[in-house]
């Protein structure tokens, strides 16, 4: 996601640089978190506990060694966000970037509601549809293209539609056009 061509990473990592000081949470979940890409924002003096789930045990064994000892309560999870059990009422943030993609949406956004606080925040990542450009932009990597045989493009309007449901509003929102013309909805829900 760093190749030049794509520049997701540096998106993901802008965006939780952006959401951490605004929300200044004491407790955040990470779902999808990857090998730990923009988790330096999570090193403030007010956060305690940080939960971070990805698939992957590569990424999961290279985020705890980044962050392990610099970021207090690390907690690295590595499993389907599908199989996750999550606590009640335990997080100030959780923050879901590219993965709302690759899940069922609605039982996810359900789990998210019961583990945030009352005045919790949920973040997002969302890779918006095209017509004009494919979902997954061909880099050297070629087991990224296997992604798209799984990816589920979900438009702004019916993911807000389908966050509603599930008793979230709206705090604030954007979109970025990347160089390669990727349209991204970023996007903030309490």
């Amino acid at each position: 996601m760093s190749d030049t061509r794509v520049g997701q990473a540096q998106l993901l990592n802008s965006w939780l640089g952006e959401v951490i000081p605004e929300k200044n949470p004491e407790s955040v979940l990470v779902l999808g978190s990857s090998s730990g890409n923009g988790f330096e924002h999570l090193i403030t003096n007010k956060t305690r506990k940080v939960k971070a789930v990805d698939i992957n045990p590569e990424y999961c064994k290279i985020l705890e060694s980044r962050f392990s000892g610099k970021i207090p309560g690390l907690e690295v999870v590595c499993t389907e966000i599908s199989e996750l059990q999550l606590p009640v009422a335990t997080f100030d943030l959780v923050h879901c970037a590219l993965i709302f993609e690759y899940v069922e949406v609605s039982g996810l956004l359900l789990k998210i509601r019961y583990a945030l606080k009352h005045d919790g925040w949920m973040s997002v990542v969302l890779q918006q549809p095209s017509q004009h450009l494919m979902a997954i932009t061909k880099t050297s990597f070629e087991s990224l293209e296997k992604l798209s045989e799984i990816m589920h493009l979900i438009p702004a309007d019916d993911f807000r539609n389908m966050a509603a449901l599930a008793d979230f509003r709206v705090f604030k929102e954007k979109e970025i056009i990347l160089e390669s013309g990727k349209k991204f909805y970023l996007a903030i829900f309490n």
